[in-house]
């Protein structure tokens, strides 16, 4: 006999909070506020101790290592935000290099980053290691917990496959300035789509299908 689909789904909704129950008996699952209906808080204790933490003794300056160095940074970005970012700007690879790199717009809070620079998103995340010398180091690791499927693509592979995509994009009549909609499950054929698009200059959406 099958069940209606109004039962089958009280059936997993009483699933659901049993096993809630369990993990809140076992303390696995942090219970905290929840808001109501009407915007109110519903407040529950919680079942773990959460340990207190002072932040007004914290001094970013004591900190040493690898968490010190990026104190450091920054605050130099906070201070000079033009010149750390020239700095930084540095590292990529540039059609046009910029010869500003900071155009405020007036009293607002608009700003223009490198407004006459010309880059290339795509470029600089696959041909510039191709260049380099590191074509066949790998560039992508898919690992599916879903349906357990494992693979790998090396730089050199990721570009082809990218400079492919990109020219059936512009065969079917996408040019640079166009708007492109991605509607894909989160696969390597995603992320080649998004590095087609920004190769040719469009900008995009993407839409993840959840399967």
């Amino acid at each position: 006999m099958e069940l209606s689909k109004a039962a089958s789904r009280t059936m997993l909704t009483f699933k659901h909070r049993r096993y809630f129950k369990t993990l809140l008996a076992e303390k696995k699952l942090f219970r905290r506020e929840l808001p109501t209906k009407r915007g109110r808080i519903l407040s529950c204790k919680s079942s773990i101790d959460i340990p207190s933490r002072s932040f007004t003794s914290f001094d970013r300056n004591s900190i040493v290592g690898e968490f010190g160095v990026y104190a450091k940074e920054y605050d130099h970005s906070v201070s000079s935000p033009e010149s750390f970012w020239k700095e930084a700007s540095d590292s990529l690879h540039w059609f046009e290099k910029p010869q500003t790199v900071l155009r405020r717009k007036g009293n607002s809070l608009l700003y223009d980053w490198f407004p006459d620079g010309k880059i290339n998103t795509s470029y600089n995340c696959l041909d510039v290691h191709v260049k380099d010398g590191r074509g066949d180091q790998t560039a992508l690791i898919y690992d599916s917990p879903m349906t357990g499927r494992k693979e790998k693509y090396t730089f050199s592979e990721l570009l082809e496959k990218v400079s492919l995509f990109a020219g059936a994009l512009q065969d079917l009549g996408v040019k640079s300035g166009d708007r492109v909609v991605i509607y894909m499950p989160l696969i390597p054929q995603a992320a080649i789509a998004m590095l087609a698009c920004a190769r040719i200059g469009t900008s995009y959406c993407f839409v993840f299908l959840l399967c």
